[in-house]
Order: C-alpha cells, then sequence, then structure tokens
C-alpha cells in the first residue's frame, strides 16, 4: 500500500494521523480544539501496532517495540500538533 502512494513509512503515518483526526472530528460533529478529538488518533494508532503484533506473531518474528512505539508517535504527532496550535492560537 506504501508503495502504490510513493510516501516513506513515517510520511503514511503522519497522513494517516491526520486523516483520522480530521475525519473523526467532522463525523462526530467535535471540534478540532476538543481534546476528545485526540481520542480517534491515539486509538488508530494502536490498533494499527495490534495488527502489526498479531502479524508478527503469525509469521513467526519479533515485533521491535521501538519501531511500533516511533509508529504510534508519528500517527498522533500531527493531530497533537495542531491541536496544540489552536488551543495556543485561541489563548493569546
Amino acid at each position: 500500500m506504501i508503495d502504490t502512494v510513493g510516501l516513506s513509512k513515517n510520511g503514511f503515518h503522519f497522513l494517516l494521523g491526520i486523516f483520522v483526526y480530521l475525519g473523526a472530528a467532522k463525523v462526530f460533529k467535535i471540534k478540532l480544539s476538543s481534546a476528545k478529538s485526540l481520542i480517534a488518533p491515539a486509538v488508530f494508532a494502536l490498533l494499527m501496532e495490534v495488527m502489526d503484533f498479531r502479524d508478527a506473531t503469525a509469521y513467526g518474528s519479533h515485533l521491535n517495540w521501538v519501531d511500533s512505539a516511533n509508529d504510534s508517535l508519528l500517527t498522533i504527532s500531527l493531530p497533537l500538533t495542531i491541536w496544540i496550535y489552536i488551543k495556543l492560537r485561541n489563548r493569546f
């Protein structure tokens, strides 16, 4: 999938995170400034890592916990950055 869109794995995680963040806020009518808007990308990141764990155990390989943590942080980082920006912009 990543090869077809021409993105690196890290770029793909950024893109997924922002799509889930904006999409969930639109579907559930949540303001982007609400902390609730960060739940969907965080849950999505965890579900992706659960699937990675399932695949690793199914194929008999080891799961690299550092890469899993990095993937989760990349997925949530852009939504979190946007959320912090909105919060700070509204404050000043």
